[in-house]
């Protein structure tokens, strides 16, 4: 039995999750982690009633009256951590048991800056299906290992936060998350920062459950709309995500239409799943991740909703 647990702060942020808080938060206090190691930092810029289901736990709940985003939410989060780890999942996630335990273990090796699991999409409807088999989140149904590089030796440049690890010294040595990534990509920022300097390591053992909400058409619309205001931020800076967003678009098309893409492999096993929609879908995502892509890069990020 180890005795030598290192102190963890698990920041969470969130925005209107009502439905799904008080199951991550559980999930999260349920860890076969000792408690008295154990921080739980709660960043809420809610207007429903995500606070007052934040209140029934023990965390320490830091509430905005306006949204704040996710970049400024996560960067806020570390600034009041007191771990020496600081590991992050989203609202509408939940840990295994052992998801910290199976984390921890690498920093034994003083090279490594941050670990990142595997997500386990649960399927609430076909329209989430279909946007598992895409990639989304972290991976989807197509799996995080297949649709990133990642080397044998687990090694990796980019960490997703809705499962994700990183001592904190590193994390504050870097410049912390960027605050202006509202909408997403302020862990691939991050990730890209530290990877200069320290090892990212992907564990498969390190599990969490998401439970898909983006499912109908006007959602995953609106949610790539945001994602392409992401991927401006992300390129309008000096630590880019490696590829222009054309090249980002060739690679879901390949993943698409190359016939032994892990997409075309994992689909074809499916008998609920049509891939002319599927491609539709591809190209709708494509689409309107472009379009939002040229909306922050004409009118400003915060003109996307």
């Amino acid at each position: 039995m180890r005795e030598d647990w290192p102190s963890v702060s698990v920041v969470v942020p969130v925005y209107n999750s009502e439905a799904t808080i008080e199951a991550c938060l559980e999930s999260i206090f349920n860890l076969n982690y000792p408690k008295d190691k154990l921080e739980v930092i709660v960043v809420d810029d809610s207007t429903d009633r995500t606070p007052e289901i934040v209140k029934r736990f023990n965390v320490h709940h830091i509430r905005f009256g306006k949204r704040v985003g996710i970049g400024y939410a996560r960067r806020i989060g570390v600034e009041k951590a007191t771990g020496e780890l600081a590991a992050s999942t989203d609202s509408d996630c939940c840990a295994d048991p052992n998801w910290l335990k199976e984390l921890i273990k690498h920093f034994e090796r003083p090279e490594v800056g941050g670990v990142g699991g595997g997500v386990i999409l649960h399927i609430q409807d076909k329209m989430s299906k279909y946007i598992g088999y895409l990639g989304f989140p972290a991976g989807g149904l197509i799996g995080y290992e297949n649709l990133f590089s990642i080397t044998k030796k687990r090694e990796l440049e980019r960490l997703s936060t809705a499962n994700a690890i990183f001592r904190r010294k590193v994390i504050l040595d870097v410049g912390n998350f960027n605050p202006s990534f509202f909408y997403g990509g302020e862990d691939v920022n991050l990730s890209l920062r530290i990877a200069e300097k320290y090892k990212l390591i992907f564990e498969p053992k390190a599990i969490v459950h998401h439970y898909e909400s983006r499912n109908t058409l006007i959602g995953f619309i609106k949610w790539h709309i945001r994602r392409g205001a992401a991927y401006h931020s992300i390129h309008r800076r000096k630590y880019e995500v490696g590829r222009t967003l054309g090249q980002k678009f060739r690679h879901y098309l390949n993943l698409l239409l190359t016939g032994d893409s892990p997409l075309r492999k994992v689909s074809k096993k499916d008998s609920e799943i049509y891939y002319p929609l599927l491609l539709l879908l591809a190209f709708i995502m494509i689409f309107y991740t472009g379009l939002g892509y040229i909306i922050a890069f004409l009118l400003g990020e915060d003109k996307v909703h």
